[in-house]
């Protein structure tokens, strides 16, 4: 599901025809072999049967229609991309899957089958709340492709459609009662409370604006918060700031710093979503969000607005905790910082291990290497360290070629993961009973500034 570069390529966009089946069969099943498990052409066949059907999925549980899309070179008329969406009976819509050859990829043709979908649907008047699909992880072109066309990373699954994989998914919101695209409201001016008028107005507003708190602090009770010094976080200061839209009152955020450099929003009031959304974008500016070293979260009641706000602005969803501020309720625990992009993919070590596996297989490595070669290997690695750090002053970092040194430490863990794989060794499980028999070995009260072996200690 992507688009390599070059000129926009001459291509005609039409609903799949029977003529079509041979070449998109052909592009479906290479597309998602690397990708997904199961039977690619057990499910290309169930799309078949539906696109015979009139469009209409007959075996679908929610999806009610499968609509085939395809893109051929006007000059050659050979298939170069291919779109299927499924109408789901809630009115959304799931695009699965979406493929460009990877010959005319970032050409525009994965553009043009989406635009040809969307067009589609606003003639057919259909009322679509939001359009949705999931991405592995792993390919990362994909989720470049959509997330530039505005799609949100909504959630992940790891091992859903291939064990070791994580599958994403990402939404475009469509009907969006979305806070961002309001421009009357994104304009507010976030002012420190200090003085009583400024308080007096906080406390006849407060009322009525939605909030975070489902049990409300009184303003007097968080306006005697915000005189306490905000350095020491044992007396739970609070700062509070009032945001103004020409002139009035539209909501307020009172920040909590907390042990570790992390602060709270414990509370806050805004008129609407969309004041909301502009609160968490003015907030990005102050100087307690940007100056925060930690995390800067929020307990939010779980309400489907109010999650597409935190979405939007790129708010991690930390938890989810039911029965906190009533039995009814569940809370969600979102969390950011300054340093955080929103439109940035988190990739983790088995996303990674992944990667490491499809370049060892693609080269059929695994074939002819032994773990003696492995080991020997290693040690080589393990050498070539060694030397760039020989003869260099153990004080002076600014010494050190830590681009080389990196590169050494990666071919190490390498060759250490290739090892643990040929032997069906669980490395991460070694490690933790490693760290079980170091604490034993070497307990804190006898251990601690010494750098003798366990045998010789006291």
């Amino acid at each position: 599901m992507s688009e390599s570069g070059g000129r926009a390529v001459d291509i005609i966009i039409e609903p799949f025809r029977v003529g079509h089946s041979g070449p998109v069969l052909a592009l479906f099943v290479d597309a998602l072999n690397d990708h997904y498990g199961g039977d690619h052409v057990a499910h290309f066949n169930r799309l078949m049967e539906a696109y015979l059907n009139n469009n209409v999925d007959e075996r679908g549980y929610n999806s009610t229609r499968q609509v085939g899309l395809v893109a051929t070179c006007a000059r050659t008329g050979r298939v170069v991309g291919f779109l299927n969406y499924a109408v789901k009976r809630q009115n959304t819509i799931k695009i699965s899957p979406l493929i460009v050859d990877p010959t005319v990829r970032k050409r525009g043709v994965g553009s043009r089958l989406l635009a040809y979908m969307h067009k589609a649907l606003s003639d057919a008047d259909v009322t679509v709340r939001n359009i949705y699909c999931t991405i592995d992880k792993h390919n990362r072109a994909a989720v470049s492709f959509f997330t530039c066309r505005g799609f949100r990373v909504v959630g992940s699954s790891r091992d859903q459609y291939l064990k070791g994989h994580c599958e994403l998914i990402l939404q475009l919101p469509a009907a969006l009662a979305d806070p961002a695209l309001d421009p009357d409201v994104a304009d507010i001016s976030l002012i420190r409370a200090e003085n009583e008028r400024q308080w007096e107005q906080l406390a006849s507003k407060a009322d009525s604006f939605a909030s975070n708190e489902v049990i409300r602090h009184d303003i007097l009770h968080i306006q005697a918060g915000a005189k306490r010094a905000p350095c020491d976080v044992e007396t739970k200061p609070k700062v509070v700031y009032l945001a103004y839209h020409d002139g009035d009152l539209v909501g307020a955020l009172v920040l909590c710093p907390k042990k570790g450099g992390s602060t709270k929003i414990s509370t806050a009031f805004w008129k609407d979503e969309a004041t909301f959304d502009a609160l968490l974008l003015a907030l990005e500016k102050v100087d307690e969000f940007i100056d925060t070293a930690g995390r800067v979260y929020v307990h939010i009641p779980i309400l489907p607005g109010l999650v597409q706000v935190m979405q939007a602005r790129g708010w991690r969803l930390d938890a989810l905790i039911p029965c906190v501020d009533s039995e009814q309720v569940v809370i969600g625990q979102w969390s950011t910082n300054y340093l955080e992009s929103r439109g940035l993919v988190a990739y983790e070590w088995p996303d990674y291990h992944l990667e490491l596996h499809q370049v060892i297989r693609d080269r059929e490595w695994n074939t002819f290497e032994t773990p003696q070669d492995l080991a020997i290997s290693l040690v080589a690695e393990v050498g070539e360290l060694a030397q760039e750090l020989q003869w260099k002053s153990r004080g002076d970092r600014f010494d050190l070629d830590i681009r080389s040194i990196a590169a050494e430490l990666a071919d190490i863990y390498n060759y250490l993961l290739r090892l643990s794989w040929h032997l069906d060794i669980d490395l991460l499980q070694s490690c933790f009973d490693k760290l079980v028999e170091v604490r034993e070995k070497y307990p804190v009260a006898v251990a601690k500034n010494s750098t003798r072996k366990y045998t010789k200690l006291a």
